[in-house]
């Protein structure tokens, strides 16, 4: 179902073959009645609120006029995909409009804008919670993304994260009422907006990441063998349990929390390396190639099988970005003696023989 129809449907503005058309979609699922249902939820308790007035079409066709002008990489993989880092330097809250997903194929809006008017809702009820009323307790909300979708997020409270590929952010109903803490499993992004007498906290399965007023970044799979916290602005607070006091670390610093043992930091490093993912770029430092296709499935959605455990074993130091990526795999080929070849929507890398 176009979003824009369920749109102008939720509006009241659909002429009668959209009703129609939403009629027979709903006709074809319980799926599709469920996620409608959701959807008029959320709308009614939009309505309900006092909110920005949001141009629904125009939103639409600006979206859809990005992605017409993105160049599209050969295997279909948007430039855009990951395409925000230019909003992380001195952004508005324009374009952060509670939650947008975007996909790295071509139609990677096709329920991401019905997300979006789901989470504004959210982040509206989050808001409404915030003022003190008492209200039953509500399940958190979890924004989730597949392998190569970005999300962006904005809180009620100014801050705003964005969401890598393959990852959940658990965010409760009554975020910013007593606390602002969320869960985090994968990779997100943070600009935390300063507000001292109610912290910001992201727990991951091995770490609470503490906000003392900053942007950082975060990469928590429970799979990998260790987690990363990048900050590049101001500080936080990092508690594992094992250490004594919380490991702080300031601008420029990283920091790896490994299953076991202590944290490992390092300061005053080039931390739009560990960043670069948020502008769809991977950067690697001696990073092996098993480890690296891994990161690239996550991030740009594309599998890439490795046929040999030594040719899996091997290092390489650069970089890999959405807008380029073929070109790049191809080049990664080269440099580590290996075959390229594409099937399908896989990449597998071989042992030149």
């Amino acid at each position: 179902m176009d979003p824009v129809t369920l749109l102008r449907y939720l509006e009241g503005r659909a002429s009668a073959a959209e009703r129609e058309a939403v009629a027979k979609w709903l006709e074809r699922s319980v799926a599709n009645r469920e996620e409608l249902a959701r959807l008029e939820e959320a709308w009614s308790l939009a309505a309900a609120s006092p909110q920005p007035a949001f141009d629904i079409d125009g939103l639409w066709e600006r979206i859809r006029r990005e992605l017409d002008e993105a160049p599209v990489a050969a295997d279909g993989a948007s430039a855009r995909a990951g395409a925000v880092g230019h909003r992380r330097q001195g952004a508005g809250t324009q374009g952060w409009a509670a939650a947008v997903r975007r996909r790295p194929v071509h139609i990677a809006v096709r329920w991401g804008l019905a997300a979006a008017i789901l989470a504004i809702g959210a982040a509206l009820l989050l808001e409404r919670g915030s003022t003190g009323d008492v209200r039953p307790e509500q399940p958190a909300h979890v924004y989730r993304t597949r392998p190569g979708e970005v999300m962006r997020l904005a809180f009620p409270d100014g801050s705003r994260a964005v969401l890598s590929g393959a990852s959940a952010l658990e965010v409760p109903r009554d975020y910013g009422r007593d606390a602002r803490e969320v869960r985090l499993d994968g990779q997100a992004y943070f600009e935390v907006a300063h507000a001292p007498s109610v912290p910001f906290r992201v727990r991951t399965t091995r770490m609470v990441v503490e906000d003392l007023g900053t942007r950082f970044g975060i990469t928590a799979y429970p799979e990998d063998e260790r987690a990363e916290v990048a900050v590049a602005q101001g500080s936080v607070a990092i508690t594992t349990g094992r250490e004594a006091e919380p490991v702080v670390l300031d601008s420029a610093d990283v920091a790896y929390i490994p299953a076991a043992g202590p944290v490992e930091t390092r300061r005053g490093v080039a931390v739009e390396r560990h960043l670069g993912w948020v502008d769809g770029v991977l950067h690697f430092d001696q990073e092996s190639l098993a480890d690296a296709a891994r990161l690239i499935e996550r991030r740009f959605g594309v599998p890439v099988r490795i046929t040999d455990p030594a040719l899996a074993r091997r290092r390489f130091t650069g970089s890999i970005a959405a807008a380029t990526l073929d070109r790049d795999l191809r080049a990664l080929a080269l440099l580590l003696d290996a075959h390229y070849e594409r099937r399908g929507t896989e990449v597998v890398l071989s042992p030149v023989r």
